[in-house]
């Protein structure tokens, strides 16, 4: 019987139905030096939290009907379709089976439009009262020469690879579905924890004209 951890998930929120193709090919090169079977789960549902949701559910429902053997932590890579990987193809491999063997969790930044049309980072660490911050260029290269983030510290979804707790259904509430998400997996899992990759990414935005 195949194990989870003999495929590459990869898992795909799409409102569009669209990705970059770019990105596809090399995630699919990734799982090729990987030596890796492919799952890989979209959704289109509206909204990223519902689109997270039903992706969950379809892999579950795909592990099931495939008897693929797995416990409640599934490793796994959270790809938005907006995102594309600049890194070579061989480089990203690397990083993952690094992950695999030392069981790291990696996030790599990439940049988002906040208010005023700021253009900040998507790791972000925890100050008073619950709020975030987003690190500056400096603290984002000294983390890159770090074994971990600190604890606490959360990122976007956009490109995440590590454990992923399939009970886990994904809400807004206070924060976004992508910190809901970090928060609860460092308040289930003690020794939980996030590295920052090298992995170098861009946010892709269209503007029609």
């Amino acid at each position: 019987m195949a194990n989870i951890s003999d495929f590459l998930v990869i898992c795909i929120p799409t409102p569009d139905e669209k990705t970059d193709i770019y990105s596809m090919d090399t995630v699919y090169t990734v799982a090729d030096i990987m030596k890796k079977s492919k799952i890989i789960v979209s959704s289109n549902k509206f909204g990223v939290l519902n689109a997270r949701n039903v992706i969950v559910e379809k892999l579950k429902n795909t592990m099931n009907e495939l008897k693929i053997e797995h416990s409640d932590i599934v490793r796994l890579l959270w790809l938005d379709s907006d995102i594309r990987i600049i890194t070579k193809a061989e480089d990203v491999a690397k990083e993952l089976m690094f992950a695999d063997r030392m069981h790291l969790n990696i996030v790599a930044n990439y940049h988002a439009l906040w208010t005023e049309n700021k253009i900040v980072s998507t790791i972000e660490k925890p100050i008073d009262d619950g709020v975030y911050q987003t690190l500056s260029q400096e603290e984002l290269d000294k983390f890159k020469k770090e074994p971990y983030l600190p604890r606490g510290y959360v990122a976007g979804l956009g490109f995440y690879y590590g454990d992923f707790d399939i009970n886990y259904k994904f809400e807004l509430n206070k924060y976004g579905e992508d910190v809901n998400f970090y928060r609860y997996m460092y308040d289930k899992y003690p020794d939980y924890k996030l590295t920052l990759s090298n992995i170098e990414l861009k946010h892709i935005k269209l503007v029609p004209i």
